[in-house]
């Protein structure tokens, strides 16, 4: 089986349009490969969960905080999904704890440590495209996590 993993930032899927855009190339690589696309949120919604959260506390319990600020993914992966079985790609999106997306313990700053592969080719089996959220994943608590190099990133 030929792979193609490619990654979709939060300009790539920032409206219907650009959902759509990003829905053609994907459609374009489906036609020789089986594809997994990494999706980030919509252009400004982690920023807006973020902003959300802080407007409940300053310092929001860890765990919660995860859980509200990676949701965006989770929304870009089913929208993207919708729209290419709409268009008659075989496609699934895939929580990162479905996969599992293993990590470390900690919240808001966690490393991956393992991704469950045979889960991802036992999917691409039946699917021509799955659609993985980036930015999180599970810790051994089975909680969701959002990973370092984000948060880094978006760190004040």
């Amino acid at each position: 089986m030929k792979v193609k993993v490619l990654k979709f930032g939060g300009t790539s899927v920032g409206s219907p349009e650009a959902i759509k855009r990003s829905a053609s190339i994907i459609s374009d690589w489906s036609k020789k490969f089986k594809v997994i696309a990494v999706l980030s949120a919509m252009s400004g919604e982690t920023d807006r969960l973020i902003n959300l959260a802080k407007t409940f506390s300053k310092n929001p319990n860890s765990m919660d905080y995860d859980n509200a600020i990676s949701t965006g993914e989770n929304v870009s992966c089913s929208l993207m999904s919708i729209y290419l079985n709409s268009i008659k790609i075989k496609s699934r999106s895939l929580l990162s704890w479905q996969i599992p997306i293993r990590t470390s313990n900690e919240h808001m700053k966690s490393r991956i440590l393992s991704i469950e592969h045979d889960k991802i080719f036992k999917e691409l089996q039946e699917y021509n495209v799955l659609l993985i959220p980036g930015f999180q994943g599970i810790n051994a608590k089975n909680e969701i996590t959002t990973l370092v190099e984000v948060v880094l990133t978006l760190a004040p």
